[in-house]
């Protein structure tokens, strides 16, 4: 099964020190080894899935490569409970 993260380390979203660059680039810090979805909006109402992954370091970047195509973008990260 998928390893999940403790109720004591939450997950931190932050933007890329380089986020003005194109595409749009996120921070995802959590633990190693927990699997995580990344999920997008334009209005916090109807949400899509960016991308799925498994943590390999206590933090990740993640470029929207669709980032452009929003003029105004939320991001969410869940973890499978």
């Amino acid at each position: 099964g998928d390893h999940r993260p403790s109720k004591s380390s939450p997950v931190r979203l932050t933007p890329d020190p380089g986020a003005s660059a194109d595409p749009f680039r996120l921070r995802i810090a959590g633990e190693v080894g927990c699997s995580y979805t990344v999920e997008a909006s334009e209005d916090l109402r109807r949400w899509q899935s960016v991308t799925n992954f498994v943590s390999t370091g206590t933090e990740t970047v993640l470029q929207d490569l669709v980032s452009r195509e929003h003029p105004q973008r939320f991001y969410r990260v869940l973890t499978p409970f």
